[in-house]
């Protein structure tokens, strides 16, 4: 009877994988968009397609974002075995510049599929880029020039924009302009004698030739509290 138990134990695994199977099962198709090279500004939008191969509905929980830029909305809450839904992404592009890779989280019931991340990539074309468009300089200290700089370059294949000026809106960094080496330019902060312990955040302004408006660089950095600080705090 040995092959008996043995076949018992074969069908109660096949069973058993047949129920791991039950249930809702989302797919996407194309879980990315390529929209190619725009100029900045012009919006995108897209629709991904989403199927239910399982066998009982599916729910959609939500849409996350990953930014500001982006908005995600789905045709329906719920998918019937077999059935479809669509998501539409939309993207705006007016803060976008050069290589870009966006996605919103479709979040569902499905336990083999709890969050479907549907990407939008493309470049957004505009007449100069700074890299990294946020400039994180860390922990500085007063007076001090951070190590880490933001590059300015043209954004365009053939760009012949170039920098005419640049300024800081707020109280804490001074910019400094400096040649790259590479063709660009370098912008390096000097943390202002008097800014204040602790966090902070400033911009550097960029304008230059032939933009439609100036390019704004976040610049986001701690400052050390010196000794005349620690004796402050502590008396």
């Amino acid at each position: 009877m040995r092959w008996l138990s043995a076949f018992l134990a074969l069908a109660a695994m096949l069973a058993a994988g047949d129920r791991a199977l039950a249930g809702p099962r989302l797919m996407v198709a194309a879980p990315t968009f390529d929209f190619g090279t725009i100029e900045r500004g012009t919006p995108v939008d897209h629709v991904f397609r989403v199927r239910n191969e399982g066998d009982a509905p599916a729910n959609v929980l939500g849409i996350d974002r990953t930014c500001a830029c982006t908005v995600g909305a789905a045709s329906a809450r719920t998918v019937a075995p077999g059935g479809e839904l669509w998501v539409s992404v939309g993207l705006d592009s007016e803060a976008l510049s050069g290589p870009v890779v966006k996605a919103v989280t479709v979040r569902t019931d499905d336990p083999n599929a709890p969050a479907l991340r549907l990407v939008l990539r493309g470049t957004v074309l505009v007449d100069l880029i700074a890299e990294p468009p946020t400039l994180y300089v860390g922990e500085v200290g007063r007076g001090s020039v951070p190590e880490r700089t933001a590059r300015v370059r043209p954004g365009r294949p053939t760009g012949t924009a170039r920098v005419l000026a640049v300024r800081a809106r707020g109280p804490f960094v001074e910019p400094r302009v400096i040649d790259d080496g590479a063709g660009g330019l370098a912008i390096a902060v000097r943390v202002t004698d008097d800014a204040p312990a602790g966090r902070f955040r400033d911009e550097i302004v960029v304008r230059g030739s032939g933009l439609d408006g100036p390019i704004v660089i976040p610049v986001l950095g701690v400052v050390r509290a010196d000794d005349a600080d620690d004796r402050r705090l502590t008396a």
